[in-house]
Protein backbone atom coordinates (compact mmCIF):
# COMPACT_ATOMS: atom_id res chain seq x y z
CA UNK A 1 0.00 0.00 0.00
CA UNK A 2 1.53 3.26 -0.71
CA UNK A 3 0.14 6.45 1.26
CA UNK A 4 1.04 10.20 -0.19
CA UNK A 5 1.46 12.79 2.30
CA UNK A 6 -0.11 16.27 1.08
CA UNK A 7 0.33 18.13 3.65
CA UNK A 8 2.74 19.36 6.71
CA UNK A 9 -0.44 19.37 8.68
CA UNK A 10 -0.21 17.38 11.88
CA UNK A 11 -3.73 17.91 13.47
CA UNK A 12 -5.90 14.52 12.60
CA UNK A 13 -4.92 11.36 13.80
CA UNK A 14 -6.89 8.58 11.84
CA UNK A 15 -6.03 6.44 9.13
CA UNK A 16 -8.47 8.35 6.29
CA UNK A 17 -5.77 9.61 3.18
CA UNK A 18 -8.86 9.75 0.66
CA UNK A 19 -8.99 13.22 0.46
CA UNK A 20 -6.06 15.48 2.12
CA UNK A 21 -3.23 13.01 4.05
CA UNK A 22 -0.67 14.11 7.16
CA UNK A 23 2.01 12.04 8.19
CA UNK A 24 0.58 10.66 11.14
CA UNK A 25 -2.83 9.37 8.99
CA UNK A 26 -0.57 8.13 6.35
CA UNK A 27 1.14 6.22 9.19
CA UNK A 28 -1.85 4.75 10.56
CA UNK A 29 -3.20 4.00 7.49
CA UNK A 30 0.13 1.50 7.05
CA UNK A 31 -0.19 0.05 10.58
CA UNK A 32 -3.75 -0.53 9.65
CA UNK A 33 -2.49 -2.84 6.66
CA UNK A 34 -0.51 -5.87 6.94
CA UNK A 35 1.80 -6.59 3.85
CA UNK A 36 3.08 -9.42 4.87
CA UNK A 37 6.32 -9.93 4.03
CA UNK A 38 6.48 -6.92 1.71
CA UNK A 39 6.61 -3.21 3.02
CA UNK A 40 4.02 -0.26 3.10
CA UNK A 41 5.26 3.05 1.65
CA UNK A 42 4.84 6.62 2.53
CA UNK A 43 5.33 8.86 0.34
CA UNK A 44 4.95 12.89 -0.22
CA UNK A 45 3.13 14.13 -2.94
CA UNK A 46 5.67 16.58 -5.58
CA UNK A 47 6.16 19.85 -4.33
CA UNK A 48 5.57 19.33 -0.78
CA UNK A 49 8.45 20.58 1.11
CA UNK A 50 9.07 22.16 4.84
CA UNK A 51 8.81 20.63 8.45
CA UNK A 52 6.17 18.68 9.68
CA UNK A 53 5.72 19.46 13.44
CA UNK A 54 4.76 16.65 15.21
CA UNK A 55 2.13 17.53 18.29
CA UNK A 56 2.39 16.77 21.70
CA UNK A 57 -1.25 16.74 22.21
CA UNK A 58 -3.40 14.05 24.22
CA UNK A 59 -3.82 10.97 21.09
CA UNK A 60 -0.63 12.33 19.20
CA UNK A 61 2.75 12.57 19.61
CA UNK A 62 5.35 9.76 18.77
CA UNK A 63 4.60 7.85 15.61
CA UNK A 64 4.48 4.43 16.18
CA UNK A 65 5.42 2.11 12.95
CA UNK A 66 3.61 -1.15 13.86
CA UNK A 67 3.99 -2.92 10.22
CA UNK A 68 7.03 -2.76 7.61
CA UNK A 69 7.05 0.86 5.97
CA UNK A 70 9.55 3.12 4.06
CA UNK A 71 8.62 6.67 4.40
CA UNK A 72 10.42 8.23 1.69
CA UNK A 73 11.36 12.11 0.91
CA UNK A 74 13.65 11.42 -1.76
CA UNK A 75 11.57 13.40 -4.03
CA UNK A 76 11.14 16.50 -1.19
CA UNK A 77 13.07 18.92 1.08
CA UNK A 78 11.08 17.30 4.60
CA UNK A 79 11.84 18.35 7.54
CA UNK A 80 10.10 15.88 10.83
CA UNK A 81 10.94 17.67 14.17
CA UNK A 82 9.99 16.97 17.44
CA UNK A 83 9.62 20.42 18.97
CA UNK A 84 12.20 19.54 21.38
CA UNK A 85 9.27 17.93 23.42
CA UNK A 86 7.72 14.35 21.24
CA UNK A 87 10.43 11.52 20.40
CA UNK A 88 9.65 11.40 16.14
CA UNK A 89 9.55 7.42 15.94
CA UNK A 90 9.16 3.91 17.64
CA UNK A 91 9.84 0.80 15.37
CA UNK A 92 8.43 -1.79 17.26
CA UNK A 93 9.98 -5.11 17.26
CA UNK A 94 9.80 -7.18 14.39
CA UNK A 95 9.00 -4.71 12.15
CA UNK A 96 11.06 -3.58 9.17
CA UNK A 97 11.32 0.13 8.28
CA UNK A 98 13.17 2.10 5.96
CA UNK A 99 13.70 5.96 6.09
CA UNK A 100 15.07 8.19 2.99
CA UNK A 101 16.10 11.00 2.53
CA UNK A 102 14.59 13.16 5.71
CA UNK A 103 16.22 15.55 7.95
CA UNK A 104 14.65 14.32 11.78
CA UNK A 105 15.59 17.38 14.06
CA UNK A 106 14.70 18.19 17.72
CA UNK A 107 12.99 14.89 18.73
CA UNK A 108 13.13 14.35 22.60
CA UNK A 109 12.26 11.32 24.70
CA UNK A 110 10.80 12.05 28.13
CA UNK A 111 12.25 11.81 31.57
CA UNK A 112 10.63 7.59 31.78
CA UNK A 113 13.22 4.83 32.23
CA UNK A 114 13.59 2.78 28.74
CA UNK A 115 13.44 -0.91 29.49
CA UNK A 116 10.72 -1.26 27.41
CA UNK A 117 9.40 0.01 24.04
CA UNK A 118 6.51 1.57 25.62
CA UNK A 119 8.92 3.64 27.69
CA UNK A 120 10.15 6.91 26.72
CA UNK A 121 13.50 8.14 28.09
CA UNK A 122 15.70 6.61 25.20
CA UNK A 123 16.34 7.41 21.61
CA UNK A 124 15.29 10.88 21.10
CA UNK A 125 14.51 10.64 17.29
CA UNK A 126 14.33 7.28 16.54
CA UNK A 127 13.93 4.05 19.59
CA UNK A 128 14.15 0.99 17.25
CA UNK A 129 13.15 -2.74 18.17
CA UNK A 130 13.05 -3.30 14.67
CA UNK A 131 15.27 -3.63 11.83
CA UNK A 132 15.58 -0.16 10.60
CA UNK A 133 17.17 1.19 7.66
CA UNK A 134 18.09 4.79 7.75
CA UNK A 135 19.49 6.48 4.07
CA UNK A 136 20.73 9.66 2.79
CA UNK A 137 19.04 11.50 5.76
CA UNK A 138 20.15 14.10 8.71
CA UNK A 139 19.67 13.82 12.57
CA UNK A 140 20.31 16.67 14.66
CA UNK A 141 19.32 18.11 17.94
CA UNK A 142 17.90 14.70 19.36
CA UNK A 143 18.22 14.37 22.63
CA UNK A 144 17.72 11.53 25.17
CA UNK A 145 17.88 12.12 29.37
CA UNK A 146 19.22 8.29 29.26
CA UNK A 147 20.73 6.47 26.17
CA UNK A 148 20.73 7.05 22.47
CA UNK A 149 19.89 10.69 21.47
CA UNK A 150 19.53 10.15 18.36
CA UNK A 151 18.96 6.30 17.70
CA UNK A 152 18.22 3.74 20.37
CA UNK A 153 18.77 0.55 19.07
CA UNK A 154 17.83 -2.69 21.22
CA UNK A 155 18.95 -6.10 21.96
CA UNK A 156 17.43 -7.71 19.36
CA UNK A 157 17.10 -4.88 16.71
CA UNK A 158 18.81 -4.17 13.87
CA UNK A 159 20.52 -1.00 12.43
CA UNK A 160 21.55 0.03 9.10
CA UNK A 161 23.00 3.57 8.53
CA UNK A 162 24.14 4.84 4.71
CA UNK A 163 24.69 7.85 3.51
CA UNK A 164 23.59 9.63 6.53
CA UNK A 165 24.67 12.78 8.71
CA UNK A 166 24.17 12.71 13.00
CA UNK A 167 25.19 16.02 14.40
CA UNK A 168 24.44 17.53 17.48
CA UNK A 169 22.56 14.93 19.19
CA UNK A 170 22.83 14.35 23.03
CA UNK A 171 21.91 11.93 25.82
CA UNK A 172 23.83 10.69 28.91
CA UNK A 173 25.34 7.88 27.20
CA UNK A 174 25.13 7.15 23.30
CA UNK A 175 24.68 10.77 21.97
CA UNK A 176 24.57 9.75 18.19
CA UNK A 177 23.89 6.15 18.60
CA UNK A 178 22.96 4.01 21.21
CA UNK A 179 23.45 0.14 20.24
CA UNK A 180 22.74 -2.82 22.11
CA UNK A 181 21.92 -4.84 18.74
CA UNK A 182 23.80 -5.15 15.46
CA UNK A 183 24.56 -1.87 13.90
CA UNK A 184 25.94 -1.13 10.34
CA UNK A 185 27.04 2.46 9.21
CA UNK A 186 28.21 3.07 5.86
CA UNK A 187 29.20 6.26 4.36
CA UNK A 188 28.19 8.06 7.50
CA UNK A 189 29.25 11.13 9.02
CA UNK A 190 28.92 11.72 13.20
CA UNK A 191 30.05 14.97 14.20
CA UNK A 192 30.25 17.00 17.50
CA UNK A 193 27.27 14.31 18.84
CA UNK A 194 27.72 14.70 22.98
CA UNK A 195 27.48 11.91 26.01
CA UNK A 196 26.57 14.20 29.37
CA UNK A 197 28.13 11.85 31.33
CA UNK A 198 31.36 11.02 29.33
CA UNK A 199 30.08 7.17 27.75
CA UNK A 200 30.23 7.57 23.86
CA UNK A 201 29.28 10.77 22.30
CA UNK A 202 29.25 9.54 18.93
CA UNK A 203 28.65 5.59 20.11
CA UNK A 204 28.03 3.52 22.38
CA UNK A 205 28.11 0.13 21.42
CA UNK A 206 27.31 -2.40 24.02
CA UNK A 207 26.17 -4.78 20.68
CA UNK A 208 27.71 -5.64 17.65
CA UNK A 209 29.00 -2.72 15.44
CA UNK A 210 30.41 -1.94 11.77
CA UNK A 211 31.54 0.52 9.80
CA UNK A 212 32.85 1.19 6.75
CA UNK A 213 33.78 5.16 5.01
CA UNK A 214 32.72 6.47 8.31
CA UNK A 215 33.52 9.70 10.22
CA UNK A 216 32.59 9.35 14.10
CA UNK A 217 34.62 12.73 14.94
CA UNK A 218 34.47 15.27 17.71
CA UNK A 219 32.50 13.94 20.20
CA UNK A 220 32.83 15.11 23.70
CA UNK A 221 32.34 12.14 25.82
CA UNK A 222 34.32 10.08 23.38
CA UNK A 223 33.47 9.26 19.84
CA UNK A 224 32.81 5.17 20.12
CA UNK A 225 33.04 3.64 23.77
CA UNK A 226 32.11 -0.04 24.62
CA UNK A 227 32.50 -2.57 22.39
CA UNK A 228 35.02 -1.68 19.63
CA UNK A 229 33.75 -1.84 16.13
CA UNK A 230 34.44 -4.99 14.69
CA UNK A 231 36.32 -3.85 11.61
CA UNK A 232 37.93 -0.57 13.05
CA UNK A 233 40.05 -0.31 10.11
CA UNK A 234 37.91 -0.50 7.62
CA UNK A 235 38.65 3.57 6.26
CA UNK A 236 36.99 5.00 9.27
CA UNK A 237 38.14 8.03 11.02
CA UNK A 238 37.70 8.94 14.86
CA UNK A 239 39.23 11.65 16.64
CA UNK A 240 39.11 15.86 16.34
CA UNK A 241 38.79 17.03 13.18
CA UNK A 242 39.94 20.52 13.14
CA UNK A 243 40.28 23.56 10.81
CA UNK A 244 43.88 23.68 11.79
CA UNK A 245 44.79 20.40 10.23
CA UNK A 246 42.21 21.46 6.64
CA UNK A 247 39.55 18.92 8.13
CA UNK A 248 37.37 21.35 8.83
CA UNK A 249 33.55 20.96 8.54
CA UNK A 250 30.64 23.29 7.32
CA UNK A 251 27.40 22.26 8.24
CA UNK A 252 24.05 23.73 5.44
CA UNK A 253 23.11 23.97 2.78
CA UNK A 254 25.30 22.03 0.02
CA UNK A 255 23.17 20.82 -2.39
CA UNK A 256 20.26 17.99 -1.82
CA UNK A 257 17.00 17.74 -0.24
CA UNK A 258 19.08 17.63 3.60
CA UNK A 259 21.48 19.65 4.99
CA UNK A 260 25.15 17.57 5.18
CA UNK A 261 28.27 18.66 6.85
CA UNK A 262 31.34 19.05 3.99
CA UNK A 263 34.54 18.47 3.71
CA UNK A 264 36.98 21.22 3.62
CA UNK A 265 38.77 20.92 0.01
CA UNK A 266 41.84 19.72 2.06
CA UNK A 267 40.10 17.17 4.12
CA UNK A 268 42.63 13.85 4.96
CA UNK A 269 38.58 12.28 4.46
CA UNK A 270 39.46 12.80 0.66
CA UNK A 271 39.98 10.13 -1.44
CA UNK A 272 41.01 8.35 1.83
CA UNK A 273 38.05 5.42 1.92
CA UNK A 274 37.45 2.48 0.09
CA UNK A 275 34.80 3.03 -3.15
CA UNK A 276 31.33 0.29 -4.07
CA UNK A 277 30.33 -0.55 -0.07
CA UNK A 278 26.98 -3.13 -0.05
CA UNK A 279 24.21 -3.40 2.02
CA UNK A 280 21.06 -4.97 1.57
CA UNK A 281 17.87 -2.75 0.64
CA UNK A 282 15.06 -3.40 3.05
CA UNK A 283 12.39 -2.81 0.26
CA UNK A 284 13.52 -5.41 -2.63
CA UNK A 285 15.58 -7.16 -0.39
CA UNK A 286 18.37 -6.82 -2.95
CA UNK A 287 22.11 -5.88 -2.84
CA UNK A 288 22.53 -2.06 -3.53
CA UNK A 289 25.60 -0.77 -4.40
CA UNK A 290 26.82 2.85 -2.51
CA UNK A 291 28.04 4.90 -5.38
CA UNK A 292 26.85 8.15 -4.69
CA UNK A 293 26.76 10.71 -1.57
CA UNK A 294 24.05 11.85 0.50
CA UNK A 295 23.04 14.60 -1.93
CA UNK A 296 22.96 12.02 -4.93
CA UNK A 297 26.91 13.12 -5.66
CA UNK A 298 28.36 10.24 -7.74
CA UNK A 299 31.42 8.94 -5.77
CA UNK A 300 34.19 8.91 -6.47
CA UNK A 301 35.31 12.40 -7.49
CA UNK A 302 39.09 12.14 -7.35
CA UNK A 303 41.30 9.46 -7.30
CA UNK A 304 39.09 7.66 -4.80
CA UNK A 305 35.71 8.00 -2.55
CA UNK A 306 36.18 10.13 0.57
CA UNK A 307 35.13 8.74 3.85
CA UNK A 308 32.02 10.17 5.29
CA UNK A 309 28.38 11.25 4.07
CA UNK A 310 29.67 14.24 1.55
CA UNK A 311 31.75 12.94 -1.53
CA UNK A 312 33.70 16.55 -2.19
CA UNK A 313 33.53 17.72 -5.87
CA UNK A 314 37.09 19.24 -5.55
CA UNK A 315 37.92 22.47 -6.80
CA UNK A 316 38.57 24.63 -9.41
CA UNK A 317 42.06 26.37 -9.87
CA UNK A 318 42.61 30.02 -10.36
CA UNK A 319 46.03 31.79 -11.77
CA UNK A 320 46.20 34.48 -9.76
CA UNK A 321 49.62 35.81 -10.64
CA UNK A 322 52.51 35.50 -12.85
CA UNK A 323 51.10 33.94 -16.17
CA UNK A 324 52.62 34.96 -19.52
CA UNK A 325 55.88 36.36 -18.04
CA UNK A 326 59.44 35.91 -19.79
CA UNK A 327 63.13 36.48 -18.29
CA UNK A 328 66.91 35.69 -19.21
CA UNK A 329 67.98 32.11 -18.51
CA UNK A 330 69.21 31.67 -15.17
CA UNK A 331 67.25 34.03 -13.39
CA UNK A 332 64.48 34.34 -11.52
CA UNK A 333 60.97 35.89 -12.99
CA UNK A 334 59.92 38.83 -11.84
CA UNK A 335 56.41 38.24 -10.66
CA UNK A 336 55.43 35.02 -8.64
CA UNK A 337 53.53 32.15 -9.66
CA UNK A 338 50.50 32.65 -7.68
CA UNK A 339 47.33 30.65 -7.36
CA UNK A 340 44.33 30.02 -5.00
CA UNK A 341 41.22 28.02 -5.96
CA UNK A 342 37.35 28.28 -5.14
CA UNK A 343 35.21 25.01 -4.51
CA UNK A 344 32.71 23.36 -6.60
CA UNK A 345 30.08 22.87 -4.07
CA UNK A 346 27.51 24.68 -3.02
CA UNK A 347 28.51 27.01 0.05
CA UNK A 348 31.87 25.11 0.39
CA UNK A 349 35.31 27.29 1.48
CA UNK A 350 38.24 26.71 -0.53
CA UNK A 351 40.70 26.98 2.66
CA UNK A 352 43.60 24.95 3.68
CA UNK A 353 44.00 23.70 -0.02
CA UNK A 354 47.28 22.01 -1.44
CA UNK A 355 48.69 22.82 -4.99
CA UNK A 356 51.37 20.82 -6.49
CA UNK A 357 53.29 22.95 -8.96
CA UNK A 358 55.10 20.81 -11.78
CA UNK A 359 57.70 22.58 -14.00
CA UNK A 360 59.05 20.54 -17.17
CA UNK A 361 61.62 17.80 -16.07
CA UNK A 362 63.94 18.79 -19.22
CA UNK A 363 64.52 21.24 -22.08
CA UNK A 364 63.53 25.06 -21.29
CA UNK A 365 62.21 24.97 -17.54
CA UNK A 366 62.85 25.88 -14.13
CA UNK A 367 63.16 24.87 -10.71
CA UNK A 368 61.42 26.21 -7.09
CA UNK A 369 62.68 26.87 -3.58
CA UNK A 370 65.31 24.13 -3.33
CA UNK A 371 66.22 23.57 -7.01
CA UNK A 372 63.34 21.19 -7.74
CA UNK A 373 60.82 20.93 -10.83
CA UNK A 374 58.00 20.09 -8.31
CA UNK A 375 56.36 21.61 -5.29
CA UNK A 376 54.39 21.36 -2.98
CA UNK A 377 52.69 24.54 -0.84
CA UNK A 378 49.08 25.22 0.36
CA UNK A 379 46.47 27.69 1.33
CA UNK A 380 46.15 28.72 4.85
CA UNK A 381 43.11 29.03 6.93
CA UNK A 382 41.34 31.66 5.32
CA UNK A 383 42.32 30.26 1.65
CA UNK A 384 44.31 33.23 0.90
CA UNK A 385 46.07 32.76 -2.61
CA UNK A 386 49.44 31.68 -2.48
CA UNK A 387 52.82 32.72 -5.11
CA UNK A 388 55.60 30.80 -5.29
CA UNK A 389 58.98 32.07 -6.69
CA UNK A 390 60.25 30.06 -9.69
CA UNK A 391 63.79 30.70 -11.43
CA UNK A 392 64.64 29.70 -15.31
CA UNK A 393 67.01 27.28 -16.26
CA UNK A 394 69.98 27.86 -18.44
CA UNK A 395 67.80 26.36 -21.61
CA UNK A 396 66.24 29.35 -23.59
CA UNK A 397 62.39 28.28 -24.97
CA UNK A 398 58.91 28.49 -23.78
CA UNK A 399 56.98 25.99 -21.60
CA UNK A 400 54.50 25.69 -18.95
CA UNK A 401 54.07 25.15 -15.40
CA UNK A 402 51.14 23.34 -14.08
CA UNK A 403 49.25 23.26 -10.74
CA UNK A 404 46.65 21.19 -8.99
CA UNK A 405 45.35 20.17 -5.99
CA UNK A 406 47.30 17.24 -4.87
CA UNK A 407 44.47 15.33 -3.64
CA UNK A 408 40.44 15.47 -4.72
CA UNK A 409 38.98 16.38 -8.25
CA UNK A 410 40.45 19.56 -9.38
CA UNK A 411 40.87 21.94 -12.33
CA UNK A 412 44.53 22.02 -14.14
CA UNK A 413 45.89 25.86 -14.24
CA UNK A 414 49.00 26.54 -16.19
CA UNK A 415 51.63 29.71 -16.39
CA UNK A 416 52.70 30.53 -19.79
CA UNK A 417 56.48 31.46 -19.27
CA UNK A 418 59.88 32.15 -21.39
CA UNK A 419 63.30 31.97 -21.11
CA UNK A 420 65.15 34.18 -23.23
CA UNK A 421 68.59 34.03 -24.49
CA UNK A 422 71.92 35.92 -23.64
CA UNK A 423 75.61 34.93 -24.81
CA UNK A 424 75.74 32.20 -22.61
CA UNK A 425 72.56 30.27 -23.08
CA UNK A 426 71.67 26.82 -24.24
CA UNK A 427 69.89 26.48 -27.19
CA UNK A 428 65.98 24.68 -26.56
CA UNK A 429 65.25 21.68 -27.57
CA UNK A 430 62.35 21.22 -25.31
CA UNK A 431 58.98 21.42 -27.18
CA UNK A 432 55.77 23.43 -25.07
CA UNK A 433 53.34 20.93 -22.94
CA UNK A 434 50.06 21.37 -23.38
CA UNK A 435 48.21 24.99 -22.28
CA UNK A 436 44.63 23.77 -20.85
CA UNK A 437 44.15 26.14 -18.79
CA UNK A 438 40.94 24.11 -16.96
CA UNK A 439 41.11 20.37 -18.43
CA UNK A 440 39.77 18.35 -15.71
CA UNK A 441 42.37 15.87 -14.03
CA UNK A 442 41.97 13.66 -10.91
CA UNK A 443 45.49 12.78 -10.07
CA UNK A 444 48.62 14.94 -9.49
CA UNK A 445 50.57 14.96 -13.24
Amino acid sequence: MISTVTTIDDSVNDANCAASCTLRQAVNASNANDPGTGMNTVTFIAGLNGMVALSSAAGFGTLVLMKNVRIDGTANQMVISGGDVVRLFVVNSGVTVAIATLTLQHGRASSNNCATNSSHACGGAIDNGGALTVINSTLTGNTAPWFGGAILNRIGGALTVVNSTFGGNGAISGGGIFNSGTATLINSTLNQNQATQGTGGGIYNSGTASAVNTLVVNSPGGDIVGNSLTNTSNHNRTGTFAVADGNAFTPGDHGGPTTTFALSPGSSAIDAGVCNPTYTDPVTNTTVTVNTDQRGISRPQGTGCDIGAFESQGVTVHITTGDKQTTPVTTAFATRLGVTATSIDLNVPANMVSFIFTAPASGASGTFPGGATTFVWGTDISGNPIAIMFTANAVVGSYYVTVRTTSGASTVGSFSLINTGNPNAIPATHAPATAAVTSPATQPP
